[in-house]
């Protein structure tokens, strides 16, 4: 639920960015039991229950709630998360906003935050863990703008940029972009790339990636 909570308005993968990749946002996979709502007026939320046992620990859940209003002008969200292995609260704000006469179109924006490290704060873009946290998110607070133009049935292109900032002052940035031709309903041919740099144990290091994918939609 923290990484793509049901209801989000128009996201249909995991991340706040449009891209397939969707940025950094502490994905991660878990046994969980929750409960969502989606109102007529387009209000919706959910309350889950998620397995805290990944290090072995404890008998308490982790908790994450969302509630947010998704129109046809985009939507609003917000998420708490709490994680019981590290006694740490989190926090995430995000918005949709359709753009006007350009069906498709939108601008996404989105704030994260974590109280410490722990598996529901972001990783930083390269190291993952980060220098202060082998194996958990180490960004104290980390933000997303990402916009996606349609120009056509056939064609679309998207790109964003995040910042992060990590618990030990280090700071880093991300930067993906994506070009989709859909020539055929159901068939997508997607070329992204993404380039990030980091401060890392004193110095600069960076790091870029990309993909060229043909998918069939069934």
């Amino acid at each position: 639920a923290w990484a793509a909570p049901w209801g989000l308005p128009g996201i249909s993968r995991f991340g706040i960015m449009h891209t397939d990749a969707g940025g950094q946002y502490a994905y991660q996979q878990r046994q969980q039991i929750g409960y969502t709502f989606s109102g007529g007026n387009g209000v919706f939320g959910s309350i889950v229950l998620e397995d805290d046992t990944l290090n072995g620990e404890g008998y308490m859940p982790n908790v994450v709630g969302v509630l947010g209003i998704s129109q046809g002008w985009g939507g609003v969200w917000g998420k708490v998360a709490y994680d019981d292995e590290f006694d740490a609260f989190n926090a995430m704000i995000g918005m949709q906003y359709n753009i006007p006469n350009m069906a498709g179109s939108s601008i996404r924006a989105g704030f994260f935050w974590a109280e410490e490290a722990n598996f529901y704060a972001i990783d930083m873009p390269i190291t993952q863990g980060g220098s202060n946290a082998a194996i958990v998110g180490a960004t104290e607070w980390s933000a997303v703008l990402s916009y996606n133009h349609v120009f056509n049935a056939q064609w679309s292109a998207t790109v964003g940029g995040q910042y992060f900032k990590a618990f030990n002052g280090d700071d880093a940035w991300l930067v993906q972009a994506a070009a989709v031709w859909t020539p055929v309903t159901n068939f997508e041919v997607r070329l992204e790339g993404a380039y990030a740099q980091e401060e890392f144990l004193g110095g600069d290091i960076d790091s870029a990636s990309g993909f060229l994918r043909f998918t069939r939609y069934f």
